[in-house]
């Protein structure tokens, strides 16, 4: 899936909306962004190790539709609402 295609179908990907990272794992990338109390919590593993992180569990995963699981796939990205 291209990129610009992403962007279009989430709509917190706006670049209107207030961004903050939030430290983690240094395995993780994770930002947090916020508008008219709508946040999307996106979390990017930048490395080969499956990693936990229980923080975010339950939330949905916008390209999958699936509950996340708390567990992060190696180079793996979510969308999380």
């Amino acid at each position: 899936m291209r990129l610009l295609d992403i962007r279009t179908k989430i709509p917190e990907l706006n670049q209107l909306y207030k961004q903050k990272i939030i430290y983690s794992d240094k395995r993780l990338f994770i930002i947090s962004r916020l508008r008219k109390n709508k946040k999307l919590v996106v979390i990017i593993n930048v490395s080969n190790d499956m990693v936990s992180v229980s923080r975010y569990k339950g939330r949905t995963d916008l390209l999958s539709k699936r509950k996340f699981d708390g567990e992060v796939q190696p180079n793996g990205v979510y969308f999380l609402k």
